[in-house]
Formats: structure tokens, sequence, C-alpha cells
């Protein structure tokens, strides 16, 4: 889950402006940028989990969305009793449905809408559903049992929102699931995903825990001490440690997930760890990010959380906010290419907007949202992928909550998470 600082008061229109405001020019401009305009898998990411359109797992496609859009549909569920809004976990866009999980308190939806329109084809209500995973024409959802503790994975049809299967998988919910090969993976547990039938469990070498990434015929599972790579028959191909104080799951605080680009898996943790996909061998280290990093060619994508300030008290000096970023880095070299601070927000610009989802590329520009916490509303920053600069900023106006839930571009549409329901956006006229 996205850590949030939670402020204690914020102006309505201080926020407003300062949301408006463009941020700070953006730093140390890289020139050698050339946008790819690549189909996945030659260019893109597998990082979210959730899927554009299934096998994919939100892989960036190349698409022609400008950096000027304007809104177009938005639709929530009702409103959970005692809950001030509905935010999403996890959005899926295919051709025909965008399919959303959202949740408020102690109650969680998830809704299947017309890509096109927004008018709602299915809803099923879970007590907590943490994610909904869409391939092949099914949504694998995770959630909750409130009565046990325990956890399940349903299988819905994509189409009707009928149940295929429903099985136990774990004893909690704290890992997302992974989709692919035929099978649905959650930490050790792996189950056929024609049956939800058990198909093997993974011998895990470093820590109980550990977030799964299913692409390209192999099962990776990234844990505390080190990652291990698996065929679709549960047999280990690799099994690699992270370099000293790489501690990867139980740092990885923002539910950031395993990156696969271009042959080389990207892991969380007190740094990021580049495997070599095949050969398990340690390419390089990169800074952490505070969300999964998105690609483009040689180029990444990461964020950085800020601080808020604090103020002067007793004779002791304050210290001012410090904004997070987002940040363009050469993956060979590892240099900076250019940074871009993200707004400080409240009356005088003593918080800072966090990122809300992993940044998104598409058609030369980088996507995200931000907000400042549950009651701010979010904003949306389209960057110049080349030099950093902004050239879009929108600020939504719902303010029942941020949305955590991951941005998508597909079928020529933005969809953001907000705190008022899934909000999608099309080119500006």
């Amino acid at each position: 889950m996205h850590r949030r600082i939670h402020l204690i008061a914020l102006s309505t229109v201080g926020l407003l402006v300062s949301l408006l405001v463009a941020p700070a020019t953006a730093s140390a401009v890289g020139t050698s940028i050339v946008p790819t305009h690549l189909p996945y898998p030659s260019t893109g990411t597998t990082a979210i989990g959730t899927g554009i359109d299934g096998t994919n797992q939100n892989a960036q496609l190349t698409e022609t969305l400008p950096a000027a859009v304007a809104r177009s549909w938005r639709n929530a569920p009702p409103t959970c009793p005692q809950s001030n809004g509905m935010t999403a976990s996890t959005i899926s866009v295919t051709k025909t449905f965008t399919i959303v999980d959202e949740t408020g308190y102690q109650c969680s939806y998830v809704s299947a809408y017309l890509t096109t329109t927004g008018a709602l084809q299915w809803r099923k209500r879970y007590h907590l559903a943490f994610s909904a995973t869409v391939t092949d024409g099914k949504v694998f959802v995770l959630h909750d049992l409130p009565d046990t503790g325990g956890s399940r994975v349903d299988a819905l049809s994509a189409r009707t929102g009928g149940v295929l299967w429903s099985a136990q998988q774990g004893i909690s919910a704290d890992q997302r699931e992974s989709v692919g090969s035929g099978l649905v993976a959650r930490s050790s547990s792996v189950l056929s995903a024609a049956t939800g039938k058990p198909a093997f469990d993974l011998g895990m070498r470093f820590g109980e825990h550990g977030q799964t990434l299913i692409s390209g015929g192999r099962l990776y599972l990234a844990g505390d001490g080190g990652v291990q790579a698996f065929d679709t028959r549960g047999k280990q191909v690799w099994a690699t440690r992270y370099p000293a104080g790489g501690y990867g799951y139980s740092a990885n605080v923002n539910g950031s997930m395993p990156s696969l680009h271009e042959g080389l898996l990207y892991t969380p943790g007190t740094v990021t760890t580049v495997f070599g996909a095949k050969t398990g061998r340690i390419v390089r280290t990169l800074p952490p990010s505070a969300t999964s990093w998105a690609f483009d060619g040689r180029v990444g994508f990461a964020t950085t959380t800020g601080t808020a300030a604090v103020p002067a008290t007793g004779g002791a000096s304050g210290t001012p906010a410090v904004p997070a970023t987002l940040r363009a880095f050469d993956l060979t070299s590892g240099k900076v290419l250019w940074t871009r601070a993200l707004p400080l927000v409240g009356g005088s610009g003593q918080a800072p907007s966090e990122a809300s989802a992993a940044p998104v590329v598409a058609n030369g520009i980088v996507w995200l949202a931000h907000t400042a916490d549950s009651g701010s509303p979010t904003g949306i920053l389209a960057v110049d992928e080349r030099t950093g600069a902004v050239r879009n900023s929108i600020v939504d106006a719902c303010s029942a909550g941020g949305g955590t839930g991951n941005l998508v571009v597909a079928q020529h549409r933005l969809f953001v998470s907000t705190g008022c329901g899934v909000q999608s956006y099309v080119p500006s006229r």
C-alpha cells in the first residue's frame, strides 16, 4: 500500500493553487533521450501486474494520446458505510471493458465499465478486495476472508462477472498476485489459472514472503534476501542473493512490484537490483524508486518521496519541506538525465505531493498522478520524456480522497484513480 503523509490541516484553495502552479524547472536536462514509440515487448514494462490487455501486464504500448486531454467519463460504485470515498486499487483496460477494484471502509467492489462510455456492465461486492488482475477473458480477484483471516482468489468472467472458480491462496493478502503462462502466483503458492487447483508450491530460499512476476514463461519471486526464477512447472532455474545492503521485500514499504524490461529484471528494495532475467546475474544496481519503474528503451523513470516541513519551535530552527520527484535515468550508466520536482502543497507549501502510482510512458510523454493525502485532490502531470518539462498539469476537483490505483494509457485514453471513482480522459479538441 502506498505510504502517504497525512496532513493535519490543508487549505482547499491553497492546495488547488499550489497544484496548478507548474513544478520547479527540471534539472540536468538530458538531450540523449529519443522516444521509441515501439510496442511491447520492444519497449514498455510489466511492472504493475494488472494488465492493459491481459498478458502484457500493463505494458506501456505505442499510443497516440497527446499531452492535451479533456475529461471524459467518470464512474464509481456506491460509497461504503462510514467511508468518505472510494479509491481504486487496480485499473485494467481491455478493448471493451475497464475493470476496476475500488475500496472504501470495510467494503470493496469490482466493477466492469464500457471503455468507451463508462456505462456499468456488472459489479460484484466483497468485504475487502485487494486487486483485480485481468487476462485471457478472466478477472482474478484477490480478497480477504473476514471470518477466518485468510484470503481467496476468485476467477470471474470478464464479460459477465460470473464466478468461474474460487480457491483459497495463502493466509494473508499482503502480496499481490501475478498471472501469466496459465498460472496464478502469490508468494510461494501457485494455482492453475484454468481451474484454481494447486499447481505447485515454490521453495522459498530468501525469506517467508515475496512479490511474484510471471512473464516470458518464467516465474520470478523477489524475496527479502534475493530473487529466484522458476519455470512453469515449478523447477528452480536460478537463485541469486541481493548485493550487500540490497534488502528486498521487507524494505519495499511502498509495495512496488518487480519490473521486466528488455531482458532485465528490476527488483525493488533498499536499492533497485537489476538481474539478467535468463541467468540471474546481477547486472547493476540503481537508486530505489517509491513506485514501480517505467521504461522506454535505454531510459528508466523512477520516483522519490518527499518530506513535510518542520516548523521552528522552542528556539530550534525548522526545516523546509522537500518535494517528491520524478527522475529519468540512463539505465546503463545510472546517470540522472533530468529531475522534475512535484508540487509542494498547503497554505505555504509545507508538505509534498507524492506520486500515487507508477509513471506511465506513452507517445513521448511521462504521465504521473500525485496527491498529498486522503483528503486532497488528485493532480496529473504530463511531462516531456526528453527534457522533463511539464506539458500539461491537471487538477481533478474531487477531494473525497486521493486515488492510489495505477495509471493506464490505453485505447487512446488516460485512466486515473481519484477519490470519486475512475476518471477517464480523451484527446482535447
